[in-house]
């Protein structure tokens, strides 16, 4: 009895492959009943034409194959893994491969067909793993529905088996097997063919049918096989446009291809994704979008979103497709933040920061920080801790903001630090008070900032010049600016052109050759100085022999760096550390 059920499940599935392989218009099916065992064998011929009398002359080529009926409870599995016995590998390698075709029957006898399909390259691959074992478990997949796809897996296993024929190496069964000869290979081959390729695209076929990738070595005329691919994804890029009517809104997109699907990716946050119905024929499409990215992309891809719900369509390249319904789903959540990030993007442009915000790269338990900027110019009921700075630098993702908390009664007031009016005060050597600049007080990690405004430093600074002592302490502010550029960080180029209208405006005070050697030492960063300037410079050389700072300065701006050395060498280690925080020392490779 127990030999009949076996025998009857054997039946129902070579039933099955015979059925599949009728169907089919260009493959026909012999299998062949062992009535001693449990075991149907028999072969697939390929032909290369849809002639239902498969001439010879149509006749590509044929395949081994062997059939296994399993019953089970659920047949509707993409994948499956099966036991195939070290006897059975041995079989199919003795005949340059075969197709292993396993069928699950559930109670009802309904059907469903997977296979693996075994090359010389699987199947030395499959010995060396099962060494002394008896059995190996492979991973077996869902016989395609579509015919073609069927059709060419059968017309690709005929190809690859002649290729593979005599050349796999059993020394080299991995494409990391050949890394200590890739000195050897003279080109890398991969191909795939259909059986009709009029119907479908390439990229269609590549993803859907197993590909194997052989190398030729120098100076022999063979293809070695080195490694299977069996999912295949294809990327294009810009192969085509997303826009509305006649405006192209993403001219950059990317195409992926995947188990004989496209997949069209725009912007930062939108996925157009294809379906296909039992025909073969394109029956579905789903558009969606996931805000991310950089604030500016995430507005383009919302007012895209805006712009494709008022149409309801879009067009990819000429064509118009419509709105799907999912995504009418989430419109009036991703409306709402789009409203958001706009106002987030009038904020930072209040504050004359042009860099993107990046909001990617802002961690979610630091999301609080956007709200700051969302309080900016507002009062808020509450006053400043102890020991908390009312001039503090707030790091957003990308973004360094310098802010300034005014304090007010019972009110506490967040403000850009470049459009607010301060009354700053500072005292000279005597104990005189004066209004200096309320800029004055940054040092350089405070003009690494986002919201950097070089007009307004500028005048801000030098309107205040009414006592002695002022320009002594501009100079101070222009070395820190220039320790500002030299970090290559925030508004880069404005740091620069403030440094020379600073310097230059120092300049023209009563005679101080320090102001004229912080311009040159600053001009030296972009461009090599004039002749006349170098003549200056070596008669100023001779005037300063009382000050080794002055004459080491000057020697760095004559590039005369060994004698700088020798300078330093003998200053006191304090002085020599004073010496080499001043900007003009990053000058040197001392």
């Amino acid at each position: 009895i127990l030999e009949e059920i076996i025998m009857n499940i054997e039946q129902e599935a070579t039933n099955a492959v015979r059925t599949s392989i009728i169907r089919n218009p260009y493959l026909s099916a012999y299998v062949d009943e062992n009535d001693k065992t449990p075991v149907w064998d028999g072969f697939v011929n390929v032909y290369i034409d849809k002639n239902p009398n498969h001439p010879k002359s149509s006749l590509f080529g044929r395949v081994p194959i062997q059939v296994k009926g399993k019953k089970v409870q659920n047949v509707l599995k993409n994948r499956i893994a099966f036991r195939v016995s070290k006897d059975d590998l041995r079989a199919f390698n003795s005949e340059g491969g075969a197709i292993f075709l396993v069928v699950l029957i559930n109670e009802k006898y309904e059907t469903q067909i997977y296979y693996k399909d075994l090359l010389p390259l699987d199947l030395s691959r499959g010995l060396k793993k099962v060494a002394k074992k008896k059995s190996i478990a492979l991973d077996f997949r869902r016989i395609p529905n579509d015919e073609d796809e069927l059709a060419n897996l059968f017309l690709n296993f005929v190809i690859n088996r002649k290729k593979q024929s005599g050349t796999v190496d059993d020394e080299k069964l991995y494409f990391n097997d050949w890394d200590n000869s890739l000195h050897s290979i003279e080109k890398y081959v991969f191909s795939c063919s259909a059986v009709d390729r009029s119907t479908k695209s390439p990229f269609e076929i590549f993803t859907t049918t197993p590909v194997y990738l052989y190398v030729k070595p120098k100076g022999f005329n063979v293809e070695i096989p080195i490694d299977r691919i069996d999912n295949g994804v294809i990327t294009a890029n810009n192969i085509h446009t997303i826009g509305i009517d006649d405006d192209i809104v993403y001219s950059e997109t990317r195409t992926v291809w995947q188990h004989g699907l496209p997949s069209i990716y725009f912007g930062k946050g939108w996925t157009l994704k294809f379906y296909k119905d039992k025909d073969n024929s394109y029956s579905k499409i789903d558009l969606s979008i996931n805000l991310s990215g950089t604030l500016d992309e995430r507005i383009k891809d919302g007012e895209f979103l805006v712009a494709v719900i008022q149409k309801e369509y879009f067009m990819l390249d000429e064509l118009k497709l419509p709105l799907n319904g999912s995504l009418k789903k989430d419109v009036e959540k991703i409306l709402e933040i789009l409203d958001s990030l706009k106002t987030l993007k009038s904020i930072l442009k209040s504050l004359n920061i042009k860099e993107d915000l990046e909001l990617d790269k802002l961690p979610d338990n630091e999301a609080w920080k956007i709200d700051i900027l969302f309080d900016i110019n507002k009062e808020m009921k509450r006053k400043l801790a102890d020991k908390e700075h009312p001039l503090q630098r707030i790091n957003i993702a990308n973004l360094n903001i310098l802010i300034f908390m005014n304090e007010n009664e019972d009110n506490l007031r967040i403000e850009d630090y470049f459009s607010t009016k301060l009354h700053v005060r500072g005292s000279d050597d005597r104990g005189v008070n004066h209004t200096i600049s309320q800029f004055l007080l940054l040092k350089a990690e405070d003009l690494i900032c986002s919201n950097f405004v070089l007009e307004n430093i500028y005048d801000d600074v030098v309107k205040f010049n009414s006592w002695d002592g002022y320009s002594q302490i501009v100079n101070n502010f222009l070395l820190e600016v220039i320790r500002a550029y030299d970090a290559n960080k925030g508004k880069h180029e404005d740091l620069y052109q403030l440094g020379v209208k600073i310097s230059q405006w120092l300049c023209e005070q009563p005679d101080n050759f320090i102001h004229r050697m912080n311009y040159l030492q600053l001009k030296k960063r972009e461009e090599r100085l004039s002749s006349n300037e170098i003549e200056d410079l070596e008669n100023e050389l001779t005037k300063s022999e009382g000050d080794w700072s002055v004459t080491a300065g000057i020697l760095i701006l004559l590039e005369r760096i060994s004698e700088v050395r020798d300078i330093l060498e003998k200053q006191s280690l304090e002085d020599q550390i004073i010496f080499k925080n001043y900007p003009i020392f990053s000058l040197t490779s001392i």
